[in-house]
């Protein structure tokens, strides 16, 4: 018999309460249009689940047996930044974070790219940890933001989950 193997948490992070009303204040209160409302570069719909703060990628058990998996966290925005590929806010986290700004990245783009093996044009999707890089290129502008909350999980096999049982 074969042992079945455990699947790897993606990420461990705080995962916002109210995402829908987050957007809303990004685009009344930012005033740069989401990369989705853009005709090119075009991106996927933001699924409530994408927009949390990243505390550790690919964490072990024992790391999120430390953390406080399902209590609730507030987050107080304090920035924001953007470029054509990935948008982010700045939030002030309570919790340790492995991220050296921790962040909510908005949304990110798609770009066109040459596939040589197919011979034709593919779409990239710019991944999420690009808001990284962006954040680490300069200061992000300073803001007033709201006060969210989320609370504290990971993701595996595609599921947001708030407690370390069935996760294997």
């Amino acid at each position: 018999m074969t042992k079945r193997r455990a699947k790897q948490p993606s990420y461990a992070g705080i995962l916002i309460d109210d995402p829908h009303t987050l957007l809303r204040w990004w685009d009344e209160r930012i005033g740069v249009p989401r990369l989705g409302a853009c005709a090119f570069p075009c991106t996927r719909r933001v699924r409530p689940k994408d927009l949390h703060v990243t505390l550790v990628r690919r964490p072990d058990e024992e790391t999120l047996r430390k953390l406080p998996l399902g209590e609730e966290v507030k987050l107080r925005v304090t920035g924001w930044a953007a470029n054509e590929d990935v948008q982010a806010l700045v939030v002030d986290c309570p919790l340790p974070c492995n991220n050296k700004v921790p962040h909510i990245t908005i949304q990110t783009a798609k770009r066109q790219a040459w596939n040589r093996d197919e011979g034709a044009y593919v779409l990239l999707t710019v991944e999420a940890v690009e808001a990284n890089t962006l954040l680490a290129e300069g200061p992000a502008q300073e803001i007033d933001g709201p006060l969210l909350t989320g609370r504290v999980g990971f993701e595996i096999g595609g599921e947001f989950r708030f407690d370390l049982e069935d996760t294997s």
